[in-house]
């Protein structure tokens, strides 16, 4: 016999206890779901939601370093996002990773077509976007190992104002559903943000299915 299980929107099916070949019996008890054989009580715990996104970051880690044409990727992704971008004046953007798609070639050719471009800070624990001029004025900063505006308040942009986002992640399924690295930076910030939501990554970045949360933030549009 097959359990089918639906569970935080993912669908686990168990078909027999691998310990003595019972069938499985899903139960809920003070600390979540699980199953119980119905022939020798062995208990198997389901995974958590985060434990779910944990183990993906760690294989997509792992992804992501074996591929081996970023450069040529991000260059197809900055010629297929800059028809999109260019429709607006204040665009959200940001400074690359080594792992991350590399938007440096767009950022720069947006400013030279006086376009207010702004990239994220971490400030705390929260997001702040800075108006930036050219890329030289970034500084590395200890957070995820990556480049940053000053912080100057004058550059700061409200939320309101930002037209269009750009956003990394580590992956995004097919649905526009969009996996971070586990801070909730991007997802608080998103929170009730008018801006157009757009995901970037590289093709192996693509899963079928990621778990969810209620405080994920899906994607308007996935440029790959």
């Amino acid at each position: 016999m097959i359990k089918s299980i639906r569970m935080n929107n993912n669908l686990i099916r168990k078909k027999i206890c691998p310990k003595c070949g019972g069938a499985l019996v899903l139960h809920k008890g003070k600390n979540g779901f699980f199953l119980l054989c119905n022939k020798c009580g062995y208990i198997h715990n389901m995974p958590s939601i985060e434990r779910m996104k944990n183990l993906i970051r760690n294989k997509m880690n792992e992804t992501i370093n074996n591929i081996p044409d970023k450069e040529e990727q991000s260059l197809a992704i900055c010629d297929k996002l800059f028809p999109i971008l260019n429709k607006y004046s204040v665009i959200a953007l940001y400074a690359s990773r080594f792992d991350e798609v590399n938007l440096d070639s767009l950022i720069t050719k947006l400013i030279s077509l006086n376009k207010i471009v702004v990239l994220p800070k971490v400030e705390g624990n929260i997001l702040n976007f800075y108006k930036v001029s050219s890329l030289d004025e970034l500084i590395k900063s200890t957070h995820f190992n990556i480049r940053e505006p000053k912080g100057e308040e004058e550059r700061l942009i409200n939320k309101e104002d930002i037209e269009v986002i750009v956003c990394p992640g580590v992956a995004f399924d097919k649905s526009n559903n969009r996996l971070g690295r586990g801070k909730g930076y991007y997802d608080r910030y998103l929170t009730d943000i008018g801006a157009l939501k757009i995901g970037v990554c590289f093709q192996e970045q693509i899963i079928d299915k990621l778990p969810t949360s209620s405080n994920d933030i899906r994607m308007d549009e996935l440029v790959y």
